[in-house]
């Protein structure tokens, strides 16, 4: 009987992770995330990043997308066509997604690059998405808020 019980938590627990690797990602609901406008700066969450610098230049997120799309296991989600361009990053071994999405928006005459980096499951991101998006960050040269 134990036996039986220790099987069934075990094959429930894998249909589990299971369904968090192999689960679709709902393009409208994590490609249009409801974001404030905001100054340069960061702002951690218990599952979230968020980054914004002001930037020189509208190509800014095509630039952000080379860079997105050189990191392992991201792929891109949304071009952008509504407003934001969204990458979704798995993890390394259980191939858990993050969500990071960026837009560039015009704040007092200038342009700024927005990243907002989530975790789907869980209550903790162990500081993946802040460490992905400060490594983008760096390989564009704006890790610090002044770029």
């Amino acid at each position: 009987m134990l036996t039986n019980i220790l099987y069934a938590i075990v094959a429930i627990a894998v249909a589990l992770m299971l369904y968090i690797r192999f689960v679709p990602a709902n393009a409208e609901k994590w490609t249009s995330p409801d974001v404030a406008l905001m100054p340069s700066g960061d702002t951690d969450g218990e599952r979230s990043f968020i980054a914004v610098r002001r930037v020189e230049s509208d190509d800014m997120l095509d630039r952000l997308t080379s860079v997105a799309l050189a990191t392992p296991r991201t792929q891109l989600l949304s071009d952008g066509s509504g407003q934001w361009t969204t990458f979704v990053t798995r993890t390394r071994i259980m191939g858990y997604p993050d969500y990071t999405s960026a837009r560039v928006y015009d704040l007092g005459g200038q342009p700024h690059l927005q990243i907002y980096a989530r975790a789907r499951f869980g209550k903790l991101d162990m500081g993946v998405n802040k460490a992905r998006v400060q490594d983008w960050l760096t390989r564009l040269d704006l890790l610090t808020p002044e770029g």
